[in-house]
């Protein structure tokens, strides 16, 4: 919740952010994502949290995979609190790209400081954010 709101969200607000979003996924009912990021009521961003110890591979993610798919926002992210990796659909619509941008929270460079000022919500430009 820190890192969303240092993006400028309202964490206290469930139109903006919503915590434990729950939506069906193919057959399978009742799937969640961590935090969804609302504009308008529409998904714009996923945010799956993983433990510190966890492995941040997309293959112990699978229902956040088919979450992208099926809630179609532009990007999403995944982390564990200290790297945070950033999906998008830019390759492909509505498919959620292989190969993230990484952010590793104890050494960013002054690049990925402006790359994330870009993300914020008062900046974003939710066609593009890379």
């Amino acid at each position: 919740m820190p890192f969303i709101s240092a993006l400028g969200y309202n964490v206290s607000d469930p139109t903006e952010v919503s915590p434990e979003y729950v939506a069906d996924v193919g057959t399978k009912n009742g799937e969640q994502v961590d935090y969804v990021i609302l504009n308008d009521g529409k998904p714009i961003l996923l945010v799956e949290c993983k433990c510190g110890d966890q492995d941040l591979d997309l293959n112990h993610a699978s229902h956040y995979i088919a979450m992208f798919q099926s809630q179609m926002p532009r990007f999403s992210i995944l982390t564990h609190g200290i790297v945070y990796r950033f999906y998008t659909d830019l390759e492909a619509p509505n498919k959620m790209a292989q190969t993230p941008s990484e952010f590793h929270m104890l050494d960013l460079s002054d690049q990925q400081v402006e790359t994330l000022k870009r993300c914020t919500k008062t900046t974003v430009r939710w066609d593009r954010c890379d």
